[in-house]
């Protein structure tokens, strides 16, 4: 009986690890602000695992305007793409049509054709 005691106790606090780990939203913050390369980072979205942050500073005037954007696990406090947090509850298609993410950086970058 005392084992099955520990166990369940045991497996209730692994179960529980994730929830500690969580990162502040100041700290969400400035994640997406170094990923971004921008002191205008501004949240745009959040659910219970994911924020989306976009560059607040682009240029609208431009060209081709783009918009940049990041999105950050909750948990771990990782930079992730759309496919690997797959979080119903965040929509990273702007108002333009050409989106795409950085290989390397998994900055979603959306672009006026």
């Amino acid at each position: 009986m005392r084992q099955l005691l520990i166990a369940t106790l045991s497996a209730a606090f692994i179960f529980a690890l994730p929830a500690l780990a969580a990162i502040t939203d100041d700290q969400a913050y400035e994640i997406a602000s170094k990923a971004l390369n921008t002191d205008n980072a501004e949240l745009d979205q959040e659910s219970d695992r994911t924020y989306f942050f976009v560059d607040a500073g682009f240029d609208e005037d431009a060209e081709r305007p783009c918009i940049n954007g990041v999105m950050i696990d909750k948990a771990t406090g990782n930079v992730v793409t759309p496919d690997e947090q797959n979080d119903p509850k965040i929509n990273v298609f702007f108002e333009y049509s050409d989106t795409h993410i950085e290989r390397d950086t998994k900055i979603i970058v959306n672009c006026a054709d």
